[in-house]
């Protein structure tokens, strides 16, 4: 019988958590455009609200499923080794074989159920044209200004740092080093006074007529692309003093509203969620700059289910994962979640289930 089990809870940041992608970057709050910024739940600006987007803790849990599956079929002799492709599908739902943009399922009857009874991972998460029955809300702040910077700073040169070490190289690699440092200073010195130029032009299109307007942008994306040509021109690529403009953080003791639903979830898929979960414990960390402990989280979620004809949803039990490890309290009177993880994994040593299928 499938059932829809609702997790609502909360989520607590225990280091730093940043999630940084390539698109959010915007210059305000007395920051420049170089700084690393959190999504945004809206406009790019410094005053809306900051929150961490439901894929990424969906992703570190479709990795810990398929880890989970893996130690639990080396521990019963069965192979857990995959194809680089059967790899990119579990862990990512991307099929590199190009078959299913080739699948053909009109006509085909329970094509998609015995797929899902056969791949509980594929049925969880999904891919392309095959929805997961696992779905994570975006990760909303309860906490007021839980935002501050990390990361930010000067790399200084080793050799200005450390003079002496000028000695260790050779007598060419040391006007190899005189040059390098020489390019990078005049480099420098150029680069900042187009940056200022760039600001002053940006302030003026504020109070500029249209058709001002339109020649300061034009002006602008020459220097900015000067500055690209610049940095293209260096003997050396990337420069080693150079300012680093830091990234965005929710800081430690943030608190984060989430809920995770598992949709028309068979007792297998319940199961392996419960297991997912567990194998989330053993490392429970979102996030990138992990060099820098961040991402850390504990969390603490109701189990909720709605009974047929019932107005409100009723609690089944609680799922917890802090310093201790993976908490699993199960208040149905049958033990309900309990035999629902035992019986995965009892079918799961009987090989019953296939995670190399990913076609109806």
């Amino acid at each position: 019988m499938k059932q829809t089990y609702i997790l609502d809870g909360y989520i607590t940041a225990l280091s730093p958590i940043t999630v940084t992608r390539p698109d959010d970057t915007f210059a305000g709050g007395g920051h420049s455009e170089d700084l690393s910024r959190l999504p945004r739940v809206g406009a790019k600006k410094q005053d809306t609200t900051a929150y961490l987007p439901g894929a990424t803790f969906r992703g570190k849990l479709r990795r810990a499923c398929q880890d989970r599956i893996i130690k639990r079929l080396s521990s019963t002799g069965q192979p857990a080794t995959f194809s680089l492709s059967e790899h990119y599908m579990q862990r990512q739902g991307v099929d590199t074989t190009q078959k299913t943009a080739k699948e053909k399922s009109d006509g085909l009857i329970d094509g998609e159920k015995k797929l899902r009874e056969k791949n509980p991972l594929l049925s969880l998460f999904g891919r392309w044209k095959l929805s997961g029955h696992l779905s994570i809300s975006g990760l909303i702040p309860s906490t007021d200004n839980c935002i501050f910077i990390d990361g930010d700073g000067v790399r200084t040169n080793d050799f200005i740092r450390s003079p002496e070490k000028i000695n260790l190289l050779s007598a060419d690699e040391q006007k190899q080093l005189k040059l390098i440092m020489q390019e990078e200073a005049q480099a420098s010195i150029e680069v900042n006074e187009i940056k200022s130029t760039i600001k002053q032009l940006k302030k003026d299109l504020k109070t500029a007529g249209d058709a001002e307007k339109e020649v300061i942008k034009e002006e602008i994306v020459k220097l900015e692309q000067s500055i690209v040509t610049k940095k293209d021109n260096k003997k050396v690529k990337e420069s080693i003093q150079r300012p680093l403009p830091g990234y965005e953080c929710f800081k430690p003791d943030t608190n984060f509203t989430s809920k995770i639903s598992l949709f028309n979830a068979t007792e297998y898929e319940l199961g392996l969620f419960i297991e997912t979960m567990a194998e989330f414990a053993q490392e429970p960390r979102i996030g990138g700059h992990r060099s820098a402990d961040c991402g850390s989280i504990s969390l603490e979620y109701d189990i909720k289910i709605f009974p047929e004809l019932a107005d409100n949803p009723i609690k089944i039990g609680t799922l917890r994962i802090d310093e201790t490890g993976f908490i699993l309290i199960d208040d149905t009177e049958n033990k309900e979640l309990e035999k629902a993880r035992e019986n995965f994994i009892k079918a799961l040593g009987e090989n019953q289930f296939d995670f190399t299928e990913f076609l109806r």
